[in-house]
Formats: structure tokens, C-alpha cells, sequence
């Protein structure tokens, strides 16, 4: 966050910079929302981090470390984002903080037209597979490959929607190359077991659903 604070500093009016710097925050703020969740309604970070959805007054006193976090990664995100819109709103980043902003206040189809605008094709993807929106979704991640055929987290999208739409014969190549690439993710494994499973190659199987285990 301190690495993060200083580049913006130094380069207050680089929207690239902004917006990516930005979408970290974003996935930062995200990760500690889970973080929190995970801890249980008792806990304290939960709590704090309800206060701070609902929008009211947080309690007085001192917050946790994960609230304070939070609330540095938050203030960082709507700097960057505020300025990527006052600076560059119709650019491919403005379109995509607009994406950003609708989504979170899940106005789904906004959000949609306005990723498609700046390109964002991924978020596009992710948003509909959120919403069960499964062959739309492949569509989108299809098209990001075509733009940027090295988003391997795209592939491996791609490659999940596949599984769940019962598509084996497309998402087993797709597999294939990601376990190649990160012989470590165990979601790769798993999902390489259903297709295994779905064929009738039950020793294949178990041993893809073991390695899965092994991993995590």
C-alpha cells in the first residue's frame, strides 16, 4: 500500500498507472472483504467491515489491522479511480471504472456496456458467469484470448465455464496446456478429474482428484 500511495504521488496524472494501481486496490479491498468473512458475523474485522458496506459511522476506538488496511486500500482506490474520471473519462479506463462502479451496484447490463466499451472483455466474462450467463461468458473470454491470447487466467475461465456447460472435448485441451503451464493449481486437476469422471476413465479420475487434494 505504501509502495502503491508513493507512485500515485509521483505520477498523479498517469491514468494508466491510476487505473491499474486502482484495480489491485480493488482486488486487495476484495480479498480482505473474504479475509473477514472467513473470520465469522462475531468477529470483529466482520463486524467493522459491515459498518463500512452499510455506509454508517464506524464504532469509536481504534480499528483492527484488516479495517485499517481496508480503509487505506479503499481511500486509494476511489482516489485513483476519481481521477482516472475527471482526467480520462471517455478513454478505454474511464469505460472501465464505469464498469467497475455499475457492477458494485449490480446494474449487470450498465456494467456490461460499459466493460465492452473500454474492451474488457475478461471482466465482461467474469461478470457473466457470476450470473449464470454461461455461454455469454465464453463468448467474452473468447474474445479476450483473440486480444490477449497470453491471459492465462482467461484460459482458465474459459476452460471452467467449459466443464460446467458440459463441453469436455473443449475444455480438455484447454486443461491440458494450463496443467503444463502451473502443474500447482489444483483447480486444474479437479476439474480435469469431472471430465475424466464424465468419460467413464475412472482410474484417471481418482488420480487427477488425488493430485487435487495433494495440491489443497
Amino acid at each position: 500500500l505504501e509502495v502503491a500511495e508513493r507512485g500515485v504521488a509521483q505520477f498523479p496524472h498517469d491514468i494508466e498507472l491510476l487505473f491499474e494501481t486502482g484495480e489491485a486496490a480493488l482486488d486487495h479491498v476484495r480479498s480482505l472483504a473474504r479475509r473477514a468473512n472467513s473470520l465469522g458475523p462475531q468477529s470483529r474485522e466482520f463486524q467493522e467491515l459491515e459498518v463500512r458496506r452499510r455506509g454508517t459511522a464506524p464504532p469509536k476506538g481504534p480499528s483492527s489491522a484488516l479495517a485499517s488496511e481496508y480503509d487505506g486500500t479503499a481511500a486509494l482506490l476511489s482516489r485513483c479511480f476519481e481521477t482516472v474520471l475527471a482526467d480520462a473519462p471517455d478513454s478505454v479506463y474511464g469505460w472501465r471504472v464505469r464498469g467497475y462502479l455499475a457492477e458494485s451496484q449490480n446494474h449487470v447490463e450498465e456494467a456490461l456496456k460499459d466493460y465492452r466499451a473500454g474492451g474488457d472483455h475478461f471482466a465482461a466474462g467474469r461478470l457473466l458467469a457470476q450470473n449464470v450467463r454461461y455461454e455469454e461468458a465464453a463468448e467474452e473470454f473468447r474474445a479476450e484470448l483473440t486480444v490477449r491470447p497470453d491471459n492465462h487466467l482467461a484460459l482458465a475461465q474459459l476452460s471452467q465455464l467449459y466443464v460446467q456447460i458440459d463441453k469436455p472435448a473443449l475444455a480438455r485441451p484447454i486443461l491440458d496446456r494450463l496443467l503444463r503451464l502451473y502443474p500447482g493449481d489444483a483447480y486444474a486437476w479437479l476439474d480435469k478429474g469431472r471430465i475424466e469422471q464424465t468419460s467413464g476413465d475412472w482410474q484417471q479420475a481418482a488420480a487427477s482428484f488425488k493430485k487435487a487434494v495433494e495440491l489443497d
